[in-house]
């Protein structure tokens, strides 16, 4: 006799899920998400509240953040659970895949994340280079200063912590870490 898979098997546990988002972000200090395949956010905890919004009012544009975080799902899986990359406006996220029946069926996402200084990030970057007024740059320094910061070399650390939330989730873990060991 097979054994038989039931039919739910490969649906995201949602209230695990949701306590994996809820204490990584809480225990990080940094905003977790829960992403669908295709980059939309279906879960979020910020601790720091909406940072990305607040940052993007402020920003020439709109961007294309669903099509950004996709795409850092597909490379985290590609590059064995994890993968640090930077959005538009120039913050550091991480991704990790969760896998269900060996197929990709969401993923957790944390940033953003500052890696430089405050006034290195405004000289870097030209939508903020335009002349603002002395109140308009208070309110932009005083929104970025509330994104979590860390060095360029502790997000590995970040990202090595999302992932092992993600393999919590996931009913994959031990094939995931097992690509990870031969890729190593």
């Amino acid at each position: 006799m097979k054994n038989r898979i039931p039919e739910n098997s490969h649906v995201i546990d949602m209230e695990n899920a949701s306590e994996m988002v809820e204490s990584f972000a809480f225990s990080c200090g940094i905003s977790c998400s829960l992403l669908a395949p295709d980059g939309a956010t279906l879960l979020r905890q910020e601790p720091k509240g909406n940072l990305c919004e607040q940052c993007r009012m402020h920003m020439a544009g709109e961007q294309e953040c669903a099509k950004l975080h996709q795409y850092g799902i597909h490379q985290s899986d590609r590059f064995g659970g994890r993968y640090i990359y930077l959005c538009a406006m120039g913050m550091a996220w991480t991704t990790s895949p969760i896998l269900l029946g060996g197929q990709i069926m969401g993923a957790l996402s944390a940033g953003p994340i500052m890696i430089m200084e405050i006034d290195d990030y405004i000289a870097g970057n030209p939508a903020l280079q335009r002349e603002m007024q002395i109140d308009e740059q208070e309110r932009m320094n005083g929104i970025l200063s509330r994104f979590p910061r860390r060095a360029p070399a502790e997000l590995n650390y970040v990202s090595l912590q999302l992932l092992a939330a993600a393999l919590y989730i996931s009913d994959g873990s031990l094939d995931l870490a097992r690509l990870r060991e031969q890729e190593a």
